[in-house]
């Protein structure tokens, strides 16, 4: 072959090779590209994922917070023990005796349970006890209050009353409103 031929058969060779070489390497450029891309949206939607799940913590961990406030303002139908001894212990400690003569054995469709209390002591200690057991914490009412002093006892007085508390459990699903 003449030289000139061999110069253009060698030539086209290499543009042969050069042009698959350079296809190869776009088709694996453009392949590569695409897996990148599709990382990226995994990536994107995983951000999001885990935005979702710490917006749904916090509010989670709100609610819960809330339902321990409202559990501390009503009586937990299990707790109902534990509250009467809480009124009788406040009356001791402003000076009046707390008597519990019944509890109803059903709350209204309210959710409130009945609750009937005999307080004895000094006026001053038997005023304070209702003020402090109307006050705390707890949704109480006085739905029925008889004062009156003992003729037998000088000094001691005697406030016979219905309190209504908010109560949740045993058949309610929510307090009181």
């Amino acid at each position: 072959m003449s030289r000139p031929l061999t110069h253009l058969v060698v030539a086209l060779v290499i543009l042969v090779l050069g042009g698959g070489a350079y296809l190869g390497g776009f088709f694996t450029v453009k392949k590569e590209a695409q897996q990148v891309a599709d990382l990226e949206a995994e990536i994107a939607r995983l951000h999001e994922e885990q935005a979702r799940v710490s917006e749904t913590e916090g509010i989670l961990t709100e609610l819960t917070n809330n339902e321990a406030m409202i559990k501390s303002h009503v009586v937990v139908a299990g707790d109902i023990a534990i509250f009467l001894e809480s009124l009788q212990k406040t009356g001791r400690a402003l000076g009046a005796a707390v008597d519990v003569i019944s509890v109803s054995d059903k709350p209204t469709p309210e959710g409130r349970l009945s609750l009937s209390l005999k307080i004895t002591g000094s006026f001053d200690a038997v005023v304070r006890t209702l003020g402090a057991l109307e006050y705390n914490q707890t949704d109480i009412r006085i739905e029925n209050l008889v004062l009156d002093t003992e003729p037998t006892a000088k000094g001691t007085w005697t406030a016979a009353t219905v309190f209504s508390v908010s109560i949740l459990g045993a058949g309610t699903t929510t307090p009181a409103k």
